[in-house]
Formats: structure tokens, sequence, C-alpha cells
């Protein structure tokens, strides 16, 4: 009896929640990569090509999909799907070596679609996690 109204209102706010997130927008692979100055960032005593692996094993353990590794432009691009806060992720990784034995790294991380979206805070996990795996290979 009442159920059809309330069923028809949920209906009504879904669509009007899909609708909003193709309205304002979405962050792609490209949003992400030119977001680069926005993330969080933090220095590791360790050099270059050492990081760039520690960061590729953090994203796996962190169960993140690697779409593209690019040791030139000292990027490394991830995703994650969707979850049950999370309509997914989009999340950027880049590294610049300071000195020959320290380099800083920056996570860039956007969610997918902005509207009832909650993502963890995958910059900082992905930071946490890259120190722990460093941290192992000393």
């Amino acid at each position: 009896m009442t159920t059809r109204p309330i069923r028809s209102a949920l209906q009504c706010l879904m669509l009007a929640a899909s609708l909003s997130a193709l309205l304002l927008g979405c962050a792609n692979v490209d949003t992400v990569k030119k977001a680069r100055g926005q993330g969080a960032r933090r220095l590791y005593d360790s050099p270059y090509e050492q990081v760039f692996n520690a960061v590729i094993a953090a994203a796996a353990a962190k169960r993140l999909d690697v779409l593209e590794t690019d040791r030139a432009a000292r990027r490394v691009v991830l995703s994650h799907g969707v979850t049950w806060p999370s309509w997914g992720e989009n999340v950027a990784v880049f590294l610049t070596p300071v000195t020959p034995r320290s380099t800083e790294v920056e996570i860039v991380s956007k969610a997918v679609t902005t509207p009832l979206n909650f993502p963890p805070d995958r910059d900082r996990i992905l930071l946490a996690q890259t120190a722990i795996v460093l941290s192992r290979g000393k």
C-alpha cells in the first residue's frame, strides 16, 4: 500500500543522484594527471628507483589497479573500483628526486563521481604503505 510511493521516491532520488553525477563531472585519469601540486606530499630518505618500486608494491598491497607507470615522467596512475562508500577513485602519484638519496612523493586522489561518494583517504593510506614497504627493504 505505502511501499509503492516510497519505492517511486527512492527511484527518483537515485535517478537524480545519477544525473547529478553525470552533470557535475567525474574525475578521470587526465584529471588526476593534471592535478600535480594539489596532493599530499611526503619526503622519503630513499633513492628514486627504490621509492618508485615501493609505490608499486604499496599500490598492490592496498589493492589499487595500476593503470600507468611512466618512469620518464616520474608518475604512476592508479585506480580503485566501486566499494560500499565510494563509486571509485583515480589516483596519480608524482615522484621527484630531491637528492640522490631522497625522493618526494605527491599523491592526488580524486573520486570518480562527486555526489554521494565517500572514498577513503587514499593519498594518506598510500603514503603510509609506501613507508612500510621502504622500511622492510632496509
